[in-house]
């Protein structure tokens, strides 16, 4: 997988999860710890999070943080069986 479509997955899970939540994305900033610049660099794609931002951010959406990365049911970008 390109980094680039790994960024925007984790992104786009983030505010599915959020939204699911009914959380703004100011509260989510706040209770994750991570900070605001970083945050939305991460959801832009500009940046992409380290582990520990993932785990902040996945402690906060109250998930595991495997969620943050796996693709959404359905979305059609699971791979079968096969890796670089």
């Amino acid at each position: 997988m390109d980094p680039d479509e790994l960024r925007a997955r984790v992104a786009g899970r983030i505010r599915e999860l959020a939204a699911r939540r009914k959380l703004p994305l100011n509260q989510l900033v706040e209770r994750s710890g991570v900070s605001r610049s970083l945050f939305y660099a991460v959801l832009s794609g500009e940046r992409a999070a380290t582990t520990d931002t993932l785990a902040r951010l996945a402690t906060a959406l109250r998930v595991d943080p495997h969620q943050l990365i796996r693709p959404t049911p359905g979305s059609g970008s699971q791979r079968s069986g096969t890796s670089k």
